[in-house]
């Protein structure tokens, strides 16, 4: 199944449940898919964490403001999954 949500009532947004691989994840019922999101907008990125935290098969890693500050979190875990807004003030 998908979802639709409006956030901020001006911008409607699909997210669709992310189904793991059993031949990548060797234990899908116990295994999440890392996130990070990337969003100069604070309601928009705020609004990415609430889905993401509450769909069980994601884990959220982190959030970022910009390009810059997301090179930080690949040096950490690996990311499965980056959401990114393809119009941040300092790159895409």
């Amino acid at each position: 199944p998908s979802s639709i949500c409006h956030i901020g009532k001006r911008v409607p947004v699909f997210l669709a449940r992310l189904k793991i691989d059993s031949k990548t994840v060797p234990n899908p019922s116990s295994a999440s898919a890392s996130v990070l999101i990337v969003e100069d907008e604070l309601e928009f990125r705020r609004e990415f964490e609430r889905m993401v935290r509450s769909a069980p098969d994601l884990r959220l890693i982190g959030s970022a403001d910009g390009v810059a500050s997301a090179l930080a979190f690949f040096d950490g875990e690996p990311v499965d999954i980056l959401l990114v807004d393809l119009g941040l003030p300092d790159g895409d």
